[in-house]
């Protein structure tokens, strides 16, 4: 973490410095969408942090998985590169579960980066989310690893990447693990989503989709 901090100062520092040193309008605006990107991360990265060593419940309340979807799809516009397109069914049937609002946003930001990562930057990448409702009952509470019968609402987040080795996914969730470049991640991310949605007797898991790429559901 210590190490992902100071690539971060390292960024912005350097990125100041140029932007001190030019007179190029194209240039500045360059150095600042850089500098705004580098902060989203250091954001990122405190958010995550503080979920991780508070382990509060929030405040859990209905919260609309439409508007957390569309509020979350704004959040990465800045973040997805331009070869990948993200798609929702979210805006054909509203479900509402409940939720601390920034959990979950917090889940689905670190489920969408993760399939954005996985994803080549010369590839045509396709990110989706898909909400179904389910209604689980003794059966399919053993099947599902729930800990009691009910209706649950069921968001998978997909993607055609390069999916994932049999030998990672069995650590998946656990922390700090991460197949990330050094300064590239924590290995914090899907622990902490892990941990927040079993926490509210959820369940998280992760696969890897039948013509290619992860889905975690």
């Amino acid at each position: 973490v210590a190490h992902d901090f100071n690539n971060i100062l390292t960024g912005i520092t350097g990125n100041i410095s140029m932007l001190k040193y030019t007179a190029d309008e194209a240039k500045k605006e360059h150095y600042i969408t850089t500098l705004e990107n580098i902060t989203d991360r250091a954001r990122d990265l405190i958010r995550q942090m503080l979920a991780f060593t508070k382990r509060n419940e929030g405040k859990p309340e209905p919260v609309s998985l439409n508007k957390a979807i569309s509020e979350v799809m704004d959040m990465c516009v800045k973040s997805i590169p331009k070869n990948v397109r993200i798609d929702s069914n979210a805006s054909e049937k509203d479900y509402r579960v409940f939720i601390d609002h920034t959990h979950l946003i917090q889940v689905l930001l670190n489920l969408i980066v993760n399939a954005k990562d996985a994803i080549c930057d010369s590839q045509n990448g396709r990110i989706s989310i898909s909400l179904n409702p389910v209604v689980i009952d003794k059966e399919s509470r053993r099947q599902s690893l729930l800990g009691s019968v009910g209706r649950y609402v069921r968001i998978e987040v997909s993607d055609n990447g390069s999916g994932m080795r049999q030998d990672i996914l069995p650590k998946i969730f656990d922390p700090f693990y991460t197949t990330k470049a050094p300064g590239k991640g924590t290995g914090l991310g899907l622990y902490i989503s892990y941990d927040i949605v079993t926490n509210l007797s959820g369940t998280l898991r992760a696969e890897n989709g039948a013509s290619g790429g992860a889905v975690f559901t």
